[in-house]
């Protein structure tokens, strides 16, 4: 038979055939305005993207979404490597309460002589490293209100797709702190030169693609504090992994290098295998603290080891907490599961539909690739997929032996306020008493209900601030649940709550009985004001039923189960 030529087969890459000449050709190249067309501005050949303008976008067009990804990968991948995105974290209470917390992580650690930088010598600057689960357990709402943020899911699917998990570290530099070396990162980007010449050339195109890096600024910096060091387009250089200590690439890369300036808020994303390096922090007094992102692929290893089972078990309530007074709603929700819980939640829970199809497929394909043994992990499977199927549901499962108990409960309990009715309750009566008005009665009962977190306690609160009713100090304030609170307005004894929480304070509501009884019957919840022993005036509260509500109901009927609705209320608004 004729033989045929073969192509050249994958090769091995040595850092001896690493030229520069081949680096400078691909540095050289300019940033093309025209395949970035949404970026605000180009600046020193890198995008500079508008978050502002992009979220209005992103509301008015579904498409967008996946337009803009594109272009961020295009970028990343094809492009100078890297993205600046403008006011990427746009409330800045926030960041300032995450940065407390970081910088009372940094005093423990200190006065336990852990952490310190890996770059800098001792004392010199501080890390937290696994700066992500620290935060969690510290503080888990703000951790919710943190990586709820919508720039940081968009850019970690846009290189990333589903399924990825985060890990950060905490990088804080005082004046003085010296620059890094140019090198890359994740995964090879952690080999010398020669461990790094002992994985085949494909797997350094690899390695790049299962990891996103990404920083977020926590305050301002200006040039002469250090912000990171580039390279555009040099992810694109074949032989990058190998070069980190050859003095000729680093002499360039301090050259040719660029350097912008951040906002507080402000956030980088890059392809890690940009070479980069932490500039110099020359300023008088500008302590510079960012909070370092590396998003992992579904189908990578997450480079930190991160306790996510006591992350989920601390954010739990908070996460219900958040989601019943409307801090977080469900897109939110999403993204603080995605950055926190196992790599595949987000395809049990938020994947596309089939949502249970999706999360097999996945976890199955993952396990197996993972593990040879993966098969028999069958009982774990079944037992996230089971989860999963409740969370794409709006049931968040606590355990494994919640779930199997589950089988066999035959009555529910449900609570009335935010589970058969929005929790979003709306003050929409005042009635005054003869002897008192209508803004007294409010004005007493907002002041008293002020330090209430109870949604019914909100409502009064927020009806008072729409009225434009001015708020008095309350003082002794006591509350018993299921009747009603207690306490002082300016000296005088003022209470909220039932008709037998108001008579047991000498209050006579019978005159208001039949206006009560009407609001009940209009499925309002009523509260009667007593002010010094007499019955003030009454309010009266909307929470409407979930539009769900009722078919759940009759579901769960249709299943032999016995529904109990548990409420403070009286039967009549129950019933209604």
């Amino acid at each position: 038979m004729p033989s045929t030529a073969c192509p050249a087969h994958p090769t091995y890459l040595s850092a001896a055939d690493a030229r520069l000449e081949d680096l400078q050709q691909l540095v050289n190249q300019r940033t093309d305005p025209h395949c970035c067309p949404h970026a605000a501005q180009i600046v020193d050949e890198v995008p500079i993207y508008d978050c502002a303008s992009m979220r209005e976008r992103l509301d008015a067009s579904a498409d967008f979404r996946q337009t803009l990804m594109s272009e961020w990968a295009w970028i990343w991948q094809q492009g100078p490597g890297l993205i600046v995105l403008k006011g990427a974290l746009p409330e800045p209470e926030i960041i300032d309460a995450v940065t407390q917390r970081f910088e009372a992580i940094i005093a423990r650690e200190r006065s336990q002589q852990h952490g310190g930088d890996h770059f800098a010598k001792a004392g010199a600057n501080d890390r937290i490293w696994n700066a992500l689960e620290k935060l969690c357990l510290l503080d888990p709402g703000l951790f919710a209100r943190y990586y709820s943020n919508d720039m940081i899911a968009l850019a970690s699917q846009a290189w990333l797709g589903p399924g990825y998990q985060i890990t950060s570290q905490v990088n804080s530099v005082r004046p003085g702190g010296a620059a890094q070396t140019p090198h890359r990162d994740y995964h090879l980007g952690f080999c010398t030169a020669a461990q790094a010449e002992r994985f085949p050339a494909h797997v350094h195109q690899l390695s790049p693609l299962l990891t996103l890096q990404g920083a977020v600024a926590h305050v301002d910096m200006p040039l002469e504090s250090g912000p990171t060091l580039y390279l555009p387009h040099s992810q694109k250089y074949s032989h990058g992994y190998l070069v980190a200590q050859r003095t000729d690439f680093r002499d360039y890369f301090e050259r040719q290098r660029v350097q912008l300036p951040l906002d507080k808020g402000d956030a980088v994303f890059f392809n890690p295998a940009l070479l980069h390096a932490a500039g110099g922090n020359r300023s008088a007094g500008i302590q510079r603290m960012a909070n370092l992102l590396q998003v992992s692929s579904a189908f990578g290893r997450a480079m930190e080891s991160v306790d996510r089972p006591a992350m989920m078990r601390a954010l739990y309530p908070q996460l219900l907490a958040q989601l019943r007074d409307g801090r977080l709603d469900d897109a939110a929700l999403a993204r603080v599961v995605a950055a926190s819980a196992v790599a595949f939640a987000a395809w049990w829970v938020w994947g596309p539909e089939p949502r249970l199809a999706h999360a097999v497929v996945a976890a199955v394909a993952v396990l197996i690739i993972a593990c040879p043994c993966a098969l028999g992990l069958a009982t774990p499977v079944s037992v996230m997929v089971g989860i999963g199927r409740g969370a794409s549901a709006g049931v968040l499962v606590r355990s494994a032996q919640a779930l199997e108990t589950l089988e066999r409960v035959d009555t529910v309990v449900l609570d009335k306020t935010g589970t058969l009715t929005e929790g979003r309750p709306v003050l929409d009566v005042v009635v005054a008493a003869p002897g008192f008005t209508e803004e007294e009665v409010l004005r007493d009962a907002a002041s008293l209900e002020a330090a209430s977190e109870h949604p019914l306690a909100a409502a009064v609160v927020a009806g008072a601030k729409a009225r434009g009713t001015a708020l008095r100090g309350a003082t002794a304030v006591k509350a018993w649940p299921g009747l009603g609170v207690a306490g002082q307005v300016e000296g005088r004894d003022v209470a909220l709550g039932s008709a037998r929480f108001a008579a047991e304070r000498g209050a006579d509501v019978e005159a208001l009985g039949p206006r009560a009884q009407e609001l009940r019957r209009e499925g309002r919840t009523v509260v009667f004001v007593v002010v010094q022993g007499r019955c003030a005036g009454l309010l009266a509260v909307a929470d409407p039923v979930k539009a769900t509500a009722v078919d759940a109901v009759r579901g769960l009927r249709a299943e032999g189960v016995r529904v109990v609705m548990a409420t403070g209320d009286s039967r009549v608004t129950a019933e209604a």
